[in-house]
C-alpha cells in the first residue's frame, strides 16, 4: 500500500512539472506573428547561467550571454529567419531524475536562405521538421534550461520502428 501513495503522489508531482516546463516552451515557441521570430528571452531567462545550445549546423554556444548573442546575431543582425514560420507540432516531457528532465520538441520551420537571409538561387533550406532536445534542471524549486540541440528530421529516412 506505501508504494502506491508514492506512485500517486509522484504522478502528481510530475504533472505540476511538466506544466511548468511546457510553459517555459511554450513561451518560447510563441513566435511573434509580425517577425515570426521565436522569444528566446523566455528561455534564456529561464536558464542556467551555464546553459549551452548546439544549433543546427553543429555550433556549441556556451553559457547563456554566448547564446544571446547567437540568437541576436541568427535572427536579428543577420535576419536569416525573417518571416519564416516556426509552429511547435508536438512535445514529449520524460523525467530522468525528480529534478532531470528532458524534451523533445518537434518544430516545423519554413524555408528559409542561410547565411543571411538572402535568397541567392541556390541556398534555399527548404521547409522542414526539426527535433529539438532539451534539457531542463530543477533548481530551488524552479525549472531551468540547461542544454539543447535541434537536428532537421530528414523525410527521406526510413524510420526502422515501421
Amino acid at each position: 500500500m506505501p508504494l502506491l501513495a508514492l506512485s500517486t503522489f509522484t504522478y502528481g508531482q510530475t504533472k505540476t512539472d511538466e506544466a511548468q516546463i511546457n510553459k517555459i516552451l511554450d513561451g518560447y515557441m510563441a513566435v511573434d506573428t509580425n517577425t515570426k521570430k521565436l522569444n528566446f528571452d523566455v528561455l534564456l531567462s529561464n536558464s542556467t547561467e551555464d546553459a549551452s545550445w548546439v544549433n543546427i549546423v553543429g555550433m556549441h554556444w556556451k553559457g547563456r550571454e554566448t547564446m544571446r548573442k547567437a540568437f541576436h546575431a541568427m535572427f536579428e543582425e543577420r535576419d536569416m529567419f525573417k518571416n519564416v514560420p516556426f509552429e511547435k507540432k508536438s512535445t514529449t516531457i520524460r523525467f530522468v531524475t525528480p529534478d532531470v528532465a528532458i524534451a523533445s520538441v518537434v518544430t516545423h520551420v519554413g524555408e528559409f536562405f542561410p547565411p543571411d537571409g538572402v535568397n541567392r538561387g541556390f541556398n534555399v533550406n527548404p521547409a522542414a521538421d526539426e527535433m529539438g532536445t532539451m534539457v531542463f534542471v530543477k533548481k530551488n524549486g524552479k525549472w531551468l534550461f540547461t542544454s539543447g540541440q535541434n537536428t532537421v528530421v530528414d523525410a527521406r529516412a526510413v524510420d526502422p520502428m515501421k
